[in-house]
């Protein structure tokens, strides 16, 4: 009996060190063939889930807008204050269309993107025919192109002043928000494009006037499928075919970094810098992380963008190069990229911008909460689950005697509207994520805890019971060598 015993404890024994040996080896090597499995399925190429979430993002995109309506017209051009009035939202569902998708032989892709917005009634304030008043910006754009080019004051006031008896247009306008976002044709630019044979041969005027664009393409992008090194996932390596941009005063502002936001490398890890370029801003941003969160049983990670990456170079150096021209901390001039007009970038409510900037207008309330922009990105795939994306867009007004109502007006920015662009993984693409990566992974998970222990459990009872059992053996040796033999 005890010989069986010893015999058993003996076998466990090895089966535990075995299980032990294979644990050490074959964790390491298991989970290096998930990631390879990972690398793979996330790759931009077809009949893969990256391919799948890149060409269809895993839920609805929503275009949010907050108009902002001036209430104190006239007081401003006696420069008063702006007060200002927040309406909102006027909801759009974004549809991205990917065309003319080509895979090269350097591991790249290059396709044509075109975003298509579609109101949503049902969930806006009110209709997109909304009327409100707003800074008339092809005006100061016209303006600003007369600076530009040194047009006499004489000239300038005969401009306006035959303009605005023609068109009954001064610096404020009535417009409704879906004129004011995708375009309506303007009066002073019909006129200059009228007189266009007198005017500078730099003078380049618009067709129409809008702050977005609707069904039109947002050019040709080249991006790193993952094919080979998927640290470069989704990477744009040239717009339109150039692989930097020309707008800005230096190589680094000049420079496209990142992805488009939708997809990031796999295998993510807090302490890394993500970037990520956005044409519709003229340039890349970049963003930190700072905070795990769960989605829908999905653990991710928070990543945001930082505040300081629209201060101006007195605060932040690195932002010197966007300095064209430099502007109060938290604006980003758009005036180079957008046609010479005085518009600038920033967070909604100046939110992180210099403090005058909220205090020249009534109406602001910054506040992280609604007017932060921040991704949550599954760390394991580098899909983006949940996302808001909030800017604002302003106009920027200085005075001017050549134009009646700017004589008097005070320097001021004043916004003109503010987007937050979300999106979040649906239920369906949830249920999928979970069944090709969740359950595989989660047992991964248990059986690389749970073989360790249980493989530590048989050694350690294998060698107690061996223990007892030759304890047990030497305890009948000397028992048996106490009786001396009958003679």
């Amino acid at each position: 009996m005890v010989n069986r015993c010893g015999c058993v404890a003996a076998g466990s024994l090895v089966v535990g060190v075995v299980l032990a040996i294979g644990c050490a080896v074959g964790i390491p090597l298991l989970t290096t063939f998930l990631s390879k499995v990972v690398d793979q399925r996330v790759q931009i190429f077809p009949n893969t889930t990256g391919y799948n979430n890149w060409l269809h993002p895993g839920g609805p995109i929503y275009m949010q807008f907050y108009i902002f309506n001036i209430m104190n017209s006239l007081e401003i051009q006696q420069g008063q204050k702006p007060a200002l009035e927040q309406i909102g939202p006027f909801t759009y569902r974004e549809y991205r269309i990917k065309s003319d998708i080509v895979f090269h032989t350097n591991g790249t892709a290059s396709y044509n993107e075109k975003k298509i917005f579609v109101f949503q009634p049902h969930e806006s304030v009110d209709s997109d025919d909304f009327i409100f008043t707003t800074v008339n910006v092809p005006l100061l754009t016209t303006l600003q192109i007369m600076r530009q080019d040194n047009i006499s004051e004489t000239v300038k006031k005969l401009f306006f002043n035959f303009a605005s008896f023609l068109h009954n247009e001064g610096l404020f306008i009535k417009r409704s928000v879906k004129e004011m976002l995708w375009g309506y044709d303007d009066d002073i630019f019909d006129f200059l494009r009228s007189i266009s044979e007198f005017l500078p041969g730099s003078v380049k005027i618009p067709k129409v006037f809008g702050l977005q664009q609707n069904a039109s393409s947002a050019g040709i992008f080249d991006v790193y499928t993952g094919r080979g090194n998927p640290k470069d996932l989704g990477k744009i390596v040239r717009w339109n075919g150039e692989s930097h941009l020309t707008w800005w005063k230096t190589k680094y502002a000049n420079m496209i970094n990142g992805t488009d936001a939708v997809q990031f490398h796999p295998h993510l890890t807090r302490k890394e810098t993500l970037y990520l370029f956005n044409n519709d801003i003229c340039r890349s941003v970049y963003s930190t992380y700072s905070s795990d969160v769960k989605l829908k049983g999905i653990n991710l990670y928070r990543y945001t963008i930082p505040g300081k990456v629209f201060l101006n170079a007195s605060v932040n150096p690195d932002n010197e190069g966007f300095c064209k021209p430099c502007l109060a901390s938290g604006l980003l001039s758009l005036s180079s990229c957008k046609q010479g007009a005085p518009v600038a970038l920033s967070s909604p409510h100046f939110l992180y911008g210099d403090p005058q900037l909220i205090h020249n207008v009534t109406g602001l309330h910054p506040n992280k909460e609604e007017h932060a922009t921040w991704i949550d990105i599954d760390p394991i795939t580098g899909f983006t689950m949940h996302a808001q994306k909030r800017l604002q867009i302003n106009a920027v007004i200085s005075p001017d005697n050549s134009l009646k109502g700017m004589k008097n007006i005070k320097y001021v920015v004043i916004p003109i509207v503010y987007l937050n662009e979300s999106a979040e993984i649906d239920n369906k693409h949830v249920d999928l994520y979970n069944q090709q990566l969740t359950v595989p992974f989660l047992i991964f998970h248990i059986l690389e805890y749970a073989l360790p222990i249980f493989s530590g459990i048989v050694i350690l009872i294998s060698a107690v019971i061996l223990f007892r059992i030759k304890r047990h053996g030497r305890v009948l040796h000397i028992q048996r060598s106490d009786y001396e033999p009958i003679e």
